[in-house]
Order: C-alpha cells, then structure tokens, then sequence
C-alpha cells in the first residue's frame, strides 16, 4: 500500500465481538440449542430485530438453523472451524504468513455443503443488512457512522492503494464503500470485522481488484502488505523513458518498477491486486509532461534561476510531501525526465 491506515475502536466494533461469541462459545462449542449461551445484549438485539415488521429473514432462527449444522459436524470438524475463525479474522497475520492457512468456504463445502451455503448467506447479510439496521445503529452506529469516524482519524485521506485519488471524507455527505481486503465470497468468518474493511477508492476497488484473493494466486499462497500496516521500508518507484522526447512518448513505452526492501513479495501482490503498473503508467503518460513543462515555464520566467535549479527546487519540494499530488510518481518520473535530457 502507498500509506497505511490508522486504526479506530468503534462501538460498532461490539456486533463483530457477539459473533466471536456466538461461534466459539455455542456454535462450535456443541450441545443443545440455547439462547441463554449468547451474550444477553445480542439476544435483546436479535429478538428486536426479528420483530421488525417488514423482517422478512428472522435471525433468531437462523441462528438455531445454523446451530443444528454445526451440531451435525463431528467434534473435530467444530473444533477445526472455531481455529479457522480465529486464523480468518487475524488479517496482519495472515498478510505476512505467520498463521495456518485460512478457511475458505471451498474447504467447507467439502464436509457440509449446506452449512458452507448458509454461513455465505449469513455473514452476507451482516454486513448488508445488520450493518445498516436502525436498531443496531440505535446503541452501536452504522457503517456511515464508523465511515465518518474512521476517515476523521486518517491523516492522508488519499486512496491507500493507489495514492492518486482523494476519498470522500467526514466533510462530504455520501460515504464511500469498504472493500472487504479479504473477499467476503471467498472467506467466511470476517465480513464485519473492521480490521479488514478498507476504503479505497471506487477504481482500484470496482475496476482492479474486484475479487481478487491477495493471499493465493493460481492456488500459490502469496504474501500481502496490510492496509493498516505500514511498509517496513517505503515503496520505491522507479520509471524508465525511452528519450527526451516525452511528448512523443506512448504510454506503453514508459517503464515502471517497484521495490521495498524486503518485502518485495508484498509490492509484487500489491501492484498485481489493484493494476498499479497500469495505472500508473497512464497516469504518467497524461500527466508527466505537464510536470516537465511546469518546471521549464517556470524556469523561463524573467529573473529565475536555471532549468536545472529549478528542478532541483522543485524535487526537493516534492519530496518532502511524496503523499500529496501524487509526489510519490512525479518525483521519479522527473528524475528520469532530468537523467533522459529533457532539461538540457
């Protein structure tokens, strides 16, 4: 990721913890159906939620349905699924691949396809449904609330995985979209698990990513910067021109690499999971010229200094701010622009 996300504790945080309840402690726990097992706060919630009018999905028997397939399972099988909920909600860890290997609703559909369905069905409609419910948001908020919440604590308010486009923000009235950084129909267990829900922004999301798994590439486990982990060392871009001659230059021709120290499989995964070489590419091709062309306008100027004083100003500039106005490319696309002779 360009930047990374600051964390917040939210009350809305308090429906992800019933669900660890209610999975550990009951479903996998086996035995009898009881709604005395679940934490009283979500029982008051469920039973105020089921006798909404217009519900036309109770929750309360949901709840018991999904029981009864947990209940079917052998102990084993339940005790494989409370660890595999535990793994799929620890996301830096996965990220570095420092745990077991995540469940997936593939892994078990092969021992119960049934409860594989309507675990799907369920934590989907979390996130949909329960995420949203003018009861839930009564005592805990909804994802607009925490949406605002969240972006008042960010500093850079930037697409964390691009760097080039602004988020909506605690200013505006619309929200922007959570990209669920592990595809909610891929992994089970952690659709309303805010430690994996990430805004970016709607072309990195809806047009790059899309669901695309960041740990497995062509069943190959790969390994993946966490959006609220920062880089152990800072990405470095480093763009390759084919001459001076950049308005002439094809987008194609430009070349991009990206490195970060040791975590070179991280950069990989993340260039590959939201297209960076492509968009950045572009955006340098649209935009690189009128970088050059700033700094050679300003340099002719009456009573300026030299072409290459003023590069060399404005480079330093940028650096010190390599998150705002894309800094982060133009500084080496200028660096190369300065290296091809475009500044002669």
């Amino acid at each position: 990721m360009i930047h990374a996300l600051t964390p917040i504790a939210h009350k809305l945080d308090k429906v992800h913890e019933f669900i660890s309840h209610l999975m550990s402690q009951v479903w996998c726990a086996g035995g009898p159906w009881d709604e005395s097992r679940l934490y009283s706060d979500f029982v008051g919630l469920v039973k105020a939620l089921d006798a909404e009018p217009n519900r036309t999905k109770k929750v309360m028997p949901r709840l018991k349905h999904l029981h009864d397939l947990f209940s079917a399972l052998s102990e084993p099988q339940r005790r494989w699924l409370r660890i595999k909920f535990y793994v799929n909600n620890n996301v830096p860890d996965l990220c570095c691949g420092n745990l077991l290997s995540p469940a997936r609703y593939s892994d078990i559909e092969k021992s119960s396809p049934d409860l594989a369905k309507e675990l799907h069905s369920f934590f989907d409609d979390l996130y949909s449904d329960l995420l949203v419910s003018a009861l839930v948001k009564r005592t805990y908020g909804c994802r607009r609330d925490h949406y605002k919440a969240f972006m008042g604590a960010q500093s850079v308010k930037t697409c964390p995985a691009c760097g080039m486009r602004d988020l909506l923000t605690e200013d505006n009235t619309p929200v922007g979209a959570y990209d669920h950084f592990l595809p909610k129909g891929i992994y089970p267990f952690n659709s309303i698990n805010f430690k994996q829900l990430v805004p970016i922004c709607d072309i990195c999301n809806g047009k790059y990513k899309t669901t695309k798994d960041p740990l497995y590439r062509d069943s190959a486990s790969r390994k993946a910067f966490h959006p609220f982990v920062a880089p152990t060392v800072a990405i470095g871009i480093q763009v390759g021109l084919p001459g001076p001659l950049i308005d002439e230059a094809k987008a194609e021709e430009i070349e991009l690499k990206f490195t970060s120290g040791n975590q070179q499989d991280e950069v990989d995964t993340w260039a590959w999971l939201y297209g960076i070489e492509e968009q950045y590419r572009s955006f340098a091709n649209e935009n690189g010229k009128h970088w050059a062309k700033q700094i050679i306008n300003f340099s002719n100027r009456p009573g300026q200094k030299s072409t290459r004083e003023c590069y060399e100003d404005h480079i330093a500039t940028y650096k010190d701010q390599p998150l705002r106005d894309q800094h982060f490319l133009r500084v080496p696309f200028l660096e190369e622009c300065e290296r091809v002779g475009v500044f002669n």
